[in-house]
């Protein structure tokens, strides 16, 4: 739950999983450096996302609006930069469900996802942005997609240590059952 390094942590669930190949595999699917690193609490990633990313990822796209149609690779005019700006500065965060495509309804709905909880929805829309809100966003995303891969490794070997925990239990009771 923590920014900090967990490596010990990691060590002794590993210990714990001898012999079961499947605890290993996905204990061992978490890359060295998220281990050594640490990951981010889902708090420090909403607090990130709310204070700096949604932002700057809507005024990312303003700016994207404001570039000349005539060419794909052609820089925003002053005029556009300036305006997106001052648009962003006054724009008041959508966070709902919205539909389209576009990337302001996509971070209105990333918004919407990370304001009640959800960073899986949240991570996902994030991750259909492009261009240069996507690029803007790609940090925070990489950072939510550690902190999912833990979450969902931690979750699987609750799950299956609780199920080891448990069928010899039921196996001992059925030898019971049958011998009666």
């Amino acid at each position: 739950k923590s920014n900090e390094p967990f490596l010990p942590q990691w060590e002794r669930l590993l210990d714990a999983s001898k012999g079961d190949s499947l605890l290993e595999s996905a204990i061992t699917s978490i890359p060295v450096e998220i281990i050594a690193g640490g990951v981010a609490t889902k708090e420090t990633l909403a607090e990130r996302f709310f204070g700096k990313v949604e932002s700057a990822a809507r005024e990312a796209a303003l700016i994207d609006k404001a570039r000349p149609s005539l060419s794909g690779d052609s820089q925003p005019t002053i005029w556009g930069f300036l305006f997106a700006k001052t648009a962003s500065f006054f724009l008041v965060p959508q966070r709902s469900f919205v539909e389209g495509n576009d990337p302001e309804a996509i971070i209105s709905r990333a918004g919407f996802f990370m304001s009640a909880g959800d960073l899986q929805n949240c991570a996902q829309e994030v991750q259909s942005l492009s261009g240069e809100p996507r690029g803007i966003a790609e940090d925070w995303l990489n950072a939510a997609q550690e902190r999912l891969l833990v979450d969902q490794v931690v979750q699987f070997v609750k799950t299956r240590m609780a199920h080891l925990d448990v069928t010899p239990i039921k196996y001992e009771q059925q030898e019971k059952k049958n011998r009666k």
